[in-house]
């Protein structure tokens, strides 16, 4: 591969790229912040003014405003994945884009980082919100901004990447539901982001470190540890290191089965 080679990818990458963020941005993301927002705000009012009253902490509240941050991205997986599964159902746009110069692999790696730049700019959205409705419940005096910068990144990376992996593994946009049901609602209920793994290690052992191999709860973990301090959660760079194995695992499977899926091989 030439010099000349590599930089025509790298502008045509960032092309690509730079189209499917400004189009977003412009034809979706203020309706898609809306949309969760709404569903956001009220999960956290419940957790903050409401469920203290039946016996939770009275910091609950910050403790799952913190989760939502990464479940905002957890759940964007579903969007992309729809609109994904949509094009191979239907116009099969990106057998277009397949034709371009350049190869696949590079191709897929820039789905994962538009989609992940949209869960991203989701996720930031909810954090002015959050502190609306807590207040001064939710304090930053503990936040570590770098290490919040680091998971957050790479947690938002990581959804990216199971957005193309649930996207290989449907068939048709009708069994996407199947998907839905059986592996993103399971993840994010064992994963950590309506408790710490602490409390269930104290409840369930053998339960705690089954769940270890949830993706989600070290994004969780990691930015629990991160906003609210190390003290009751995972080691904050243990949960960096599995995010970051998990996003490149789902990548390379990921990236390798719409390869053969497409014919890209």
């Amino acid at each position: 591969m030439t010099l000349q080679q590599i930089k025509s990818f790298a502008r045509l990458f960032y092309n690509l790229l730079k189209k499917d963020v400004y189009v977003y941005f412009r034809n979706n993301y203020i309706g898609d912040l809306i949309d969760n927002i709404i569903w956001t705000s009220s999960f956290i009012f419940i957790a903050n003014y409401i469920l203290p009253q039946l016996g939770l902490s009275a910091s609950y509240g910050a403790f799952f405003a913190i989760s939502m941050i990464v479940s905002v991205a957890f759940w964007d997986t579903w969007n992309t994945t729809t609109q994904f599964i949509s094009d191979l159902d239907g116009n099969r746009v990106i057998e277009y884009y397949l034709t371009l110069p350049l190869p696949a692999t590079l191709y897929f790696i820039k789905q994962i980082c538009s989609f992940a730049v949209r869960a991203g700019a989701l996720s930031l959205g909810i954090i002015p919100v959050a502190k609306i409705i807590l207040w001064n419940q939710l304090s930053f005096s503990q936040v570590m901004f770098f290490n919040t910068i680091i998971i957050f990144i790479a947690s938002v990376f990581f959804c990216a990447t199971m957005s193309l992996m649930m996207a290989s593994m449907v068939k048709n946009i009708s069994h996407l539901g199947h998907v839905g049901i059986r592996v993103l609602f399971p993840m994010f209920s064992w994963g950590g982001t309506q408790y710490s793994w602490f409390t269930i290690l104290g409840l369930s052992p053998w339960f705690a470190y089954i769940s270890l191999i949830n993706p989600l709860l070290y994004a969780t973990e990691g930015m629990h540890a991160a906003m609210l301090g190390q003290s009751g959660y995972l080691p904050f760079w243990i949960c960096v290191m599995m995010v970051l194995i998990f996003t490149f695992v789902f990548g390379w499977v990921s990236i390798s089965r719409m390869k053969k899926r497409l014919d890209c091989v």
